[in-house]
C-alpha cells in the first residue's frame, strides 16, 4: 500500500492505494482517501493511540451496532476459543484464512514509512518505535501489517491486531480509533499490547501442539520449533518459558 499526502496541516489526508491477495494476503487495487487526525505531540500520553477516521459513509445502524456485529465472533473471546472455533491446532504452521475469511477481515500489506517519516508525527514514532501494524473499524474490520516483513513477522502482526479485535473491542468502537503495533518492546503485563503479543503468541503456538511436539525431543532447539510453527524465536521463547519447557539455541535460523 502506498501512502500519498495530500496535504500538510494537523490533520492530514492520505491516499491509500491498497492491495490485497486471498491466500497470501495480496487481490485488486483499490483506492480510498483517510483523514488522520493527529495528536498535541507536548501532551501525548503514553498509552495514547493516534486516532484516524474515515470520511463519513452513510450508516443505517450507530457506531456501537456497527461494532458489535463486526466482532461478534472476536469480542471477548480467547485465543484458546479461536483454536477451537476454527480448529487451529489441526496443522502448522497454524493457517489463519480461515478464521479471517470468516470474520470478515480485510488485510492490507502496508509502507508506514511515509507516515513515520512527516514531521508531524515523527516525535512520537520516535517514542513508540516504528509501526509495524494496525487495526481499525469502518464498514468493515481493517488490518495492515508491514509488508516489507518477513512472513512470520506479518503473520504474527496479524495476530497480535486480531487480539486487539478480541481483547479491545471498547476501544475500537470509538469512532476513528486505531491499535497500533510498534516494535518497541513491552514488558508491562498490564499493557494491552503485552496482552496482545501474549494472545498472538498462543494463537499462533497452540499449547496441545507443542506439547505433543515437544515429547518427541529431549531438548527441542529452538530455532526448529520456530520455523515448524513459522514464528520468531522471541515468540517461541515466550511460549515454551510459559509453560516451564527447557529448549537449547544452537542452530542459525532466518527466524528471530
Amino acid at each position: 500500500m502506498g501512502l500519498k499526502f495530500l496535504a500538510k496541516s494537523d490533520i492530514i489526508y492520505v491516499k491509500l492505494s491498497i492491495y490485497r491477495k486471498n491466500h497470501q494476503y495480496e487481490n485488486n487495487i483499490s483506492t480510498k482517501i483517510w483523514r488522520i487526525n493527529m495528536p498535541n505531540l507536548d501532551t501525548l500520553d503514553n498509552n495514547e493511540n493516534i486516532s484516524a477516521s474515515c470520511p463519513p459513509c452513510v450508516e443505517t445502524e450507530n457506531r456501537q451496532e456497527l461494532v458489535d456485529r463486526l466482532l461478534a465472533k472476536l469480542q471477548d473471546k480467547k485465543a484458546e476459543d479461536l483454536i477451537k472455533r476454527y480448529e487451529l491446532d489441526k496443522v502448522i504452521p497454524v493457517d489463519l484464512n480461515e478464521l479471517i475469511n470468516d470474520c470478515n477481515i480485510n488485510l492490507f500489506p502496508t509502507d508506514f514509512s511515509e507516515l513515520e517519516n512527516n514531521p508531524v508525527i515523527a516525535t512520537t514514532v520516535n517514542q513508540k518505535g516504528a509501526i509495524l501494524g494496525a487495526v481499525y473499524i469502518d464498514n468493515d474490520i481493517k488490518i495492515l501489517y508491514k509488508k516489507d516483513d518477513p512472513i512470520h513477522r506479518q503473520r504474527f502482526t496479524i495476530a497480535h491486531e486480531i487480539a486487539h479485535c478480541c481483547l479491545n473491542a471498547h476501544n475500537l468502537a470509538i469512532d476513528g480509533h486505531i491499535e497500533y503495533r510498534t516494535d518497541l518492546e513491552t514488558f508491562d503485563p498490564l499493557s494491552p499490547e503485552y496482552k496482545a503479543n501474549v494472545f498472538a503468541g498462543e494463537l499462533l503456538v497452540p499449547e496441545s501442539v507443542l506439547l505433543s511436539i515437544y515429547k518427541f525431543k529431549i531438548v527441542p532447539d529452538i530455532g526448529v520449533l520456530s520455523e515448524l510453527f513459522n514464528v520468531s524465536k522471541n515468540v517461541m521463547k515466550e511460549r515454551l518459558k510459559t509453560l516451564g519447557l527447557n529448549y537449547k539455541d544452537t542452530l542459525r535460523t532466518d527466524f528471530s
